[in-house]
Order: structure tokens, then C-alpha cells, then sequence
């Protein structure tokens, strides 16, 4: 197959790949991964979280189980965490079984803005929606499915680390949160 018959692909993928990763509002108080670190830990690896019933009604989670359901370092995870509590949307809360440990938890700031985004983003993907027409996203989703399967089983290993990190994601560590 000539570069030109596959390039029009790749170049629609990475682009469309490039619009997804600015989903944030452009309005947003925070960045891209700040805000996937407050979802991250809103849902501490779950796949649907729970409804919300207060301000505390997500338990706080160690900065070693973020990470790991983050699939990032901890320092670098640290910086981010620092960031978001001086923005007042986490807090740090001592460990009450070892000091050593710092738990991290969102405040009622943090859980709003969640909230906001993803009232935002939602009414993006009724646009979308509005502009492509329902039968339209449901093929799309299919194919872009089917793109996904096969570009996993052509590059392979990408696929196995990918599937590792989805599903500690979507498992969690429910033995260290």
C-alpha cells in the first residue's frame, strides 16, 4: 500500500486525536491533566461512579493508588496534587493508620468543577450529534471501533499495555485507595 492511501487516515486520526485532547473548556480554570487527575480521582478507578451525596461523599484516596490508576509517577503526580489544592479543588489529609501516608480527596470546589465540565462537554456532544445526525454517530462508532481492534492487532504489544492500564482504571486498587 503507497503512503498516499493510508497517510489521509493517519492525518484524520491524529487530528481528530488533537481536537479531543482540547475537550477541557477553553474556559476551564485548569489544565488537560488536572482535570483528568480530579475525574481520576472522582472515580478511583471505577467505571461509573457513584452519585454524589455531599461534600465528602468520595473517600479520599493515597497519592501512591492515584498514581498508580494513573499510570504516572507519583512526584510528578505530587506537583499536580499541589496545584489543584492551592486552587482549593483537593485537599491532603493525614493517613490515620500511618503517618507517612497522605490521602487526597476533592472538595466541594473540585466536585463542582467536575461537574461543570462535564455539563460542557455534553452539550459539545449534543452538537455533534445535532450536526452529524444519530445514524451517522452510530456508524462512526463502528467504524472507529473496528479501526481501533485492528490497528491493536497489527501493532500488538501497545494493545496489551493499554488493556493493562484500562483495566487497573477501571478495577482500581480497592485495597490501597
Amino acid at each position: 500500500m503507497e503512503e498516499a492511501e493510508w497517510l489521509p487516515l493517519f492525518r484524520a486520526v491524529q487530528r481528530l486525536q488533537h481536537v479531543m485532547r482540547s475537550a477541557i473548556p477553553d474556559n476551564a480554570p485548569v489544565n488537560r491533566s488536572q482535570m483528568f487527575t480530579l475525574v481520576a480521582l472522582r472515580d478511583k478507578g471505577v467505571q461509573a461512579p457513584p452519585p454524589r451525596e455531599g461534600p465528602d461523599s468520595y473517600a479520599p484516596m493515597t497519592l501512591s493508588s492515584l498514581a498508580r490508576v494513573m499510570n504516572q509517577t507519583a512526584p510528578a503526580l505530587s506537583q499536580r496534587i499541589t496545584q489543584l489544592e492551592e486552587m482549593g479543588y483537593v485537599r491532603r489529609l493525614p493517613d490515620s493508620r500511618d503517618r507517612r501516608t497522605v490521602r487526597v480527596q476533592l472538595t466541594e470546589q473540585g466536585m463542582e468543577l467536575i461537574e461543570w465540565a462535564g455539563r460542557e462537554f455534553s452539550a459539545r456532544i449534543e452538537r455533534l450529534a445535532a450536526l452529524l445526525g444519530p445514524q451517522e454517530m452510530n456508524r462512526m462508532a463502528a467504524d472507529f471501533e473496528r479501526l481501533s481492534s485492528a490497528v491493536e492487532e497489527v501493532f500488538g504489544a501497545g494493545r496489551q499495555a493499554a488493556e493493562s492500564r484500562r483495566n487497573r482504571f477501571y478495577k482500581g486498587e480497592k485495597d490501597s485507595c
